[in-house]
């Protein structure tokens, strides 16, 4: 399988141009991108004739920058701070490391956007670019009267993991108080991230100790704010996805990490149902139906609510949201919320929803999805269904990915049941449509990839059915996916 452009060629290049962007600020930045078509318009170029040309235009020296470039795997920020209320002067130490994989490791030159909040959410120093050149140093701040909150990496100013020890305070008050949207964005995944572990720990040796106050009051400022920005509004009550759990753990449970999110959910939805109804009809778009930015976020508010809401009403909300819109964008949101609903609405919604657009494929493709990525105990059982039913054809690539795709990378729960069975469905389909389409069939490897993020019995689960695949005769393609996990699996 050729992965050489992958996602991660064609993102960490232009994260590269756009900390460049960041370090040179936008004029120079200009007039090294001016400067670069005036000397290689129409020319096969180089990463170092792009970078020279930043480097003449505007004098800054980017010859550490090129590191970026040759060193592999996302850098580590470890960020400490210490205040002198005497000297009011606030420092923070930051140390950069890269993967062991580097077989030479250089510090980067990584710009580290930063601002200050004071305890009552103020700003007490706006956004400041930070330049790392070293392993490790300092930055000190004067004229600091109260020790601050750090906003860290505002903007996202550098792709990098960062490691600061907030506590769960400083995290609510970034997240209703900070200026900077990812920073706020941030805060709040790293506050439900919290709540999640407790939960997870919690369970292993009593029942669920609950969600912290602190959280949901968080949680509540946000419902209750007032947003110009709805696109962020929505952002900030979207909760980490099961996806983005996993990956941040060495060994995930998924069927806990299911029940511990359900259960921060419901929390959410049974403190602020009230208000959550209220957001709900104050973003109700009336009228003809226009595709529209504004629209479109308040849309996005309504249908959070709406999935929130279905927690509490049995579906109520939610089928009469799928009876009334005038639009697919809330049609859909109201059907997924009742996708994982155990009541009578659901199948109604499914039946009226295939009869309304069965003539149209690529819709049709949004119904078996939702199917597939359903959190209810039945849903391997209803994709077998519908791997038989005439509206799948197997051997068409926007099916499979709908259906069997979406059931794998996106049905954490379902997929990773501890009978195995998720894993041997997925074997099964590899090997039938590796017979006429091995392109597809090693990309649906993938899920069994990530063999080694799991619990033990998960682990010897996977590579079972990575093995019993290995046995088969496998196209050159879906060979060299399987072939790669089993070499990882012996070196581990």
């Amino acid at each position: 399988v050729d992965n050489f452009y992958t996602l991660t060629v064609y993102n960490k290049g232009a994260e590269l141009i756009r900390m460049q962007q960041i370090l040179l600020g936008e004029k120079k930045f200009r007039a090294g991108m001016d400067l670069y078509f005036q000397r290689h318009d129409g020319q096969a170029v180089t990463i170092e004739d792009f970078l020279q040309s930043m480097q003449d235009a505007s004098g800054i020296d980017l010859m550490q920058f090129k590191q970026w470039y040759h060193q592999i795997g996302t850098p580590k920020l470890a960020v400490s701070d210490n205040y002198d209320a005497k000297r009011q002067i606030y420092t923070l130490t930051i140390a950069q490391k890269m993967p062991a994989i580097n077989k030479i490791e250089q510090p980067l030159h990584i710009p580290v956007a930063i601002g200050l909040l004071d305890e009552s959410g103020e700003e007490i120093l706006p956004t400041q670019v930070l330049e790392m050149k070293q392993t490790q140093q300092q930055f000190a701040f004067q004229h600091i009267v109260t020790k601050p909150v750090p906003s860290l990496l505002r903007d996202f100013s550098a792709p990098v993991h960062i490691n600061y020890a907030y506590s769960e305070a400083q995290l609510a008050l970034l997240l209703a108080c900070d200026t900077d949207s990812f920073s706020r964005w941030d805060a709040g995944q790293q506050l439900a991230l919290l709540q999640i572990n407790r939960l997870l720990k919690a369970e292993k040796r009593q029942p669920a100790l609950g969600v912290t106050e602190v959280y949901l009051n968080a949680i509540g400022k946000v419902i209750n704010g007032y947003f110009s920005d709805y696109a962020l509004q929505a952002l900030l009550l979207t909760l980490p996805s099961e996806k983005y759990i996993i990956q941040s753990m060495k060994f995930a449970d998924p069927e806990a990490i299911h029940a511990a999110r359900e259960f921060l959910r419901n929390a959410i939805a049974a403190r602020w149902q009230k208000q959550l109804g209220q957001l709900y009809r104050q973003n109700i778009v009336t009228g003809e139906y226009y595709h529209h930015a504004v629209d479109n976020a308040r849309r996005r508010v309504k249908n959070i609510c709406l999935n929130y809401l279905s927690l509490t009403d049995q579906g109520e909300l939610a089928w009469q949201q799928y009876q009334t819109a005038n639009n697919m964008t809330d049609r859909l949101a109201a059907l997924q919320a009742l996708a994982n609903l155990n009541v009578a609405y659901r199948q109604q919604a499914l039946a009226d929803f295939y009869q309304r657009y069965q003539q149209d494929a690529l819709v049709i493709d949004k119904w078996l999805t939702v199917q597939a990525v359903s959190s209810l105990p039945h849903t391997l059982r209803r994709v077998r269904e519908l791997i038989q039913d005439k509206v799948f054809n197997i051997k068409n690539p926007n099916n499979v990915h709908a259906l069997i795709s979406a059931f794998a990378n996106a049905n954490i729960t379902q997929f990773h049941a501890l009978d195995g069975s998720g894993y041997a469905f997925l074997s099964e389909q590899v090997l039938t449509i590796d017979q006429f389409n091995p392109q597809l069939a090693a990309r649906l490897v993938t899920p069994l990839l990530s063999w080694h993020k799991f619990t033990p019995e998960r682990q010897r689960l996977m590579r079972k059915q990575l093995e019993y695949m290995s046995t088969v005769e496998l196209s050159k393609n879906t060979d060299e996916m399987v072939s790669k996990a089993l070499v990882e699996a012996s070196l581990c």
